[in-house]
């Protein structure tokens, strides 16, 4: 290292050194260079990000109340940014970093969160290379009676949302390309993407088909030098090495883009509320990484109801009482939040305002229940026709079960009326089984007892829960029909993974052959994006 350090070396030389003293980059542009030592923080007190001394930008504003906190607006994102954050997009620009720089200790939380872009419109998007550029809506064709599962971006930017009727879809977006997608490929590629995520970290839980948490406490060693010679001396602690997880997220998105054509963005905090809330900014296709240290500055500006576990209808509320971001809440003492809304949601208030969450990955998540269910082309009010729908979707959910190596205790059926009216019922059995027709004859009895109204039916569906391993299921000598119906079952599981799930159909089923398109997969439910 040129220069001294240490006695006799000036408080600028040796800031310069120790890299405590780098220009801001604003706008893609380089900022001031003052220097300055910074004071430490008064212990119990929240780091706050420093002024803003990179002159102005069309696109700095100060926020009111929050003295000495720059904020920079990026292209794209949906609320200022504070100085004392990493952000990048997609286009590598622009990149904001802190002046006032605390180098993550090897033992700190990270927790990286990757979400899959528009997932399953985008994974339409690489199997037809030629819907590239168009409005994709996946979820129903435009005569289904359906919601919106996905929409590509192009589609996003006409108005049209997650979970939108497909019909006002239709009407918004009358040029869109509308899918009833492939579950199949779907949960391919997401399997593809996981092992992607695996060659990261060892650490990482799947939080649905196209999201999961990684840890990357410890992986500073491991990635913070990456790309150097070989031979080469660990990188000193300027930029490029106190950014290390941006560039270990960036390499991560080039993977997966590389490798399945699909695009991701990567939030990075100390906990999995403040990753969250980091890759909500950086979408579509960016990284953003908060600094441990500055959650609170982060999140000040947030709405409430934008912050996971609020919601806009408790936001609504909350607003009531002038709280209406994350900051109107900081000001509020913890003692007086638990006093107006009670210890349990008053303490999870001042939490999240203060972006302090949980920074625990489930690694051992056990499934709890399995449910199928679909609703009819058309409200139908045929015993005999739901009947065969409800055992197509127990032999669904009792091959999953087996493929677990588990069985079930507990069977609810749900029915839903043509009016919207929903009633279940669950019944345990006398033993736990994943045997197709005892779960189903338990089945049709609750569906019997359910359908009592004089009205079609418009949504019928199963779940078994209460699981136990199916080598712990006691076989009694005196029963050897189980034993020849376990094996049974076993050889048709092989036979549908070999030749798809209809090359095989039976019982109640087999009258749903003639009335329902299929394929390798099984009966083409009228959402088969969701179709398992």
């Amino acid at each position: 290292m040129a220069g001294r350090v240490g006695k006799g070396c000036g408080k600028k030389e040796l800031g310069r050194q120790l890299g405590l003293f780098d220009p801001v980059v604003v706008d893609g542009r380089g900022g001031g260079t003052e220097q300055r030592q910074e004071k430490p923080e008064p212990a119990g007190m929240p780091p706050t990000a420093p002024p803003n001394r990179s002159g102005p930008s069309e696109r700095s504003v100060k926020m009111g109340g929050m003295r000495g906190l720059g904020w920079v607006k990026l292209p794209g994102a949906k609320a200022p940014f504070p100085a004392s954050l990493v952000v990048m997009t997609a286009d590598r620009s622009p990149r904001v970093e802190s002046r006032r720089i605390e180098l993550p200790t090897f033992e700190q939380r990270l927790i990286m969160l990757l979400d899959m872009d528009a997932f399953f419109a985008s994974a339409e998007q690489v199997a037809r290379p030629a819907l590239k550029g168009k409005p994709v809506i996946v979820g129903g064709l435009v005569t289904d009676r359906s919601v919106v599962a996905s929409a590509s971006y192009e589609a996003r930017a006409l108005g049209v949302k997650t979970a939108m009727p497909i019909a006002q879809a239709q009407r918004i977006c009358p040029q869109g390309v509308f899918l009833r997608g492939n579950y199949e490929m779907y949960s391919s590629l997401s399997k593809k993407v996981m092992e992607i995520c695996n060659t990261v970290t060892p650490l990482v839980q799947q939080a649905s088909i196209d999201e999961a948490y990684m840890d990357l406490t410890g992986t500073q060693r491991l990635y913070a030098t990456a790309g150097a010679p070989a031979g080469a001396r660990p990188m000193a602690p300027k930029a490029e090495a106190r950014n290390w997880p941006v560039g270990l997220a960036e390499r991560l998105l080039g993977t997966i883009r590389r490798e399945t054509g699909l695009g991701a963005t990567i939030g990075i905090g100390s906990n999995k509320l403040v990753a969250r809330m980091a890759m909500e900014h950086a979408k579509p296709g960016g990284v953003c990484f908060v600094w441990p240290g500055y959650e609170a500055a982060f999140l000040a500006m947030c709405p409430l109801a934008d912050i996971p576990g609020i919601g806009r209808q408790t936001a609504a509320m909350l607003a009531d009482y002038n709280l209406r971001t994350a900051a109107d809440v900081q000001k509020t003492g913890r003692e007086l939040l638990v006093v107006t809304f009670g210890e349990r949601f008053g303490q999870m208030l001042y939490d999240c305002a203060w972006g302090r969450g949980s920074a625990h990955l489930d690694l051992a998540y056990a499934q709890k229940s399995i449910s199928r269910a679909t609703s009819f082309e058309r409200d139908t009010t045929d015993m005999g026709y739901i009947k065969s729908m409800l055992y197509y979707l127990t032999e669904r959910a009792c091959r999953a079960l087996r493929q677990m190596g588990q069985a079930a205790w507990t069977v609810s059926v749900k029915l839903r009326y043509s009016d919207f009216a929903t009633v279940d019922k669950a019944r345990t059995l006398g033993e736990p089984s994943n045997h197709d027709d005892i779960v189903y004859k338990a089945a049709e009895e609750l569906l019997e007892n359910l359908y009592s109204r004089a009205v079609s039916v418009r949504l019928v569906g199963v779940q078994l829960s209460g699981f136990t391993g199916a080598d712990q299921v006691q076989l009694q000598m005196w029963q050897p029909e189980q034993v020849r119906h376990g094996r049974l079952y076993e050889m048709s599981d092989r036979i549908r993974d070999r030749y798809g799930f209809c090359a095989l159909m039976k019982g109640p089923t087999i009258e749903l052959m003639g009335k329902m398109e299929q394929d390798a997969a099984g009966l083409k439910l009228r959402t088969a994006c969701l179709t398992k």
